[in-house]
């Protein structure tokens, strides 16, 4: 019952989600306007907490958009951070953690642009 441009955007993120890139690049080609893009997919357990924040460019002008999740000590790619805990950066949309990344390096948004925000990341099986 859904509408086309959404059954093909939730194709796309099931093909992302189930590892088939090549197939979520062919519904891309279909040239259909889709409400959105999966770049990447993260299947993570026990995440505690999960914002956005971006980490500055030494020299550059451009900060790097990233995801900032509290994970169990011992994930993959993360840095622990005390309490049985770690930190878990990733590129938004660089389909790559970025394990070298420290707590301080991370800017995050102020309330006020939060709320503007287009989007919002939230824990969840879907």
């Amino acid at each position: 019952m859904a509408p086309v441009l959404l059954r093909g955007a939730l194709l796309e993120t099931a093909f992302v989600e189930d590892g088939l890139p090549e197939y979520a690049a062919a519904v891309h080609r279909l040239g259909l306007e889709l409400p959105w893009q999966t770049l990447w997919s993260l299947p993570l357990a026990g995440v505690k907490a999960v914002t956005v924040g971006s980490l500055a460019q030494p020299g550059d002008d451009k900060a790097i958009p990233v995801a900032v999740l509290i994970v169990p000590e011992g994930t993959p790619g993360s840095r622990p951070v005390g309490d049985g805990s770690a930190l878990l950066v990733h590129g938004l949309v660089q389909p790559a953690p970025l394990a070298e990344v420290s707590p301080e390096q991370i800017l995050f948004p102020s309330e006020d642009e939060r709320v503007a925000a287009p989007l919002a990341l939230s824990r969840g099986a879907d």
